[in-house]
């Protein structure tokens, strides 16, 4: 398992700033595209996942053209309650994207994985991404 080299990063931010940082993670390109997973944390005042991730399910379907709902599902990520959200949307150039995010709390700190790929790689992206949520740890 490789540890991001980011933890090794050390700085004090000004006064009344946070950590937004997101760890970026590219597949080598295939047919003018680059899977990708992207990890962020925030902090939040939700204490259910499950209402979270509705709350950013349901402002991604507002955002992005053409959205559609392939899955949503509980899961566990390691040891916490997660839930799973497989969803399809156009680009800007037109070609169909999709999307695999999973919500996990802990906490107060809310992990956000989203896995990206075109719709000609998603079920190679699919296996890909059950492999980072398989060794994905926090600590």
């Amino acid at each position: 398992m490789a540890r991001h080299p980011l933890s090794l990063v050390r700085l004090t931010p000004p006064a009344g700033w946070h950590d937004a940082s997101v760890l970026s993670f590219v597949a080598p390109e295939v047919n003018g595209f680059r899977a990708n997973v992207l990890v962020t944390h925030e902090m939040v005042t939700d204490t259910d996942v499950n209402v979270f991730a509705d709350r950013q399910s349901a402002e991604l379907a507002g955002a992005l053209a053409q959205y559609r709902k392939l899955s949503r599902e509980k899961i566990k990520v390691g040891a916490i309650d997660a839930v799973s959200v497989a969803y399809t949307f156009a680009s800007p150039n037109g070609s169909v994207v999709r999307q695999q995010v999973v919500y996990a709390l802990l906490g107060e700190i809310a992990y956000t994985l989203v896995m990206t790929s075109d719709e000609a790689a998603a079920e190679s992206s699919a296996r890909a991404f059950a492999q980072v949520l398989a060794e994905f740890q926090i600590g």
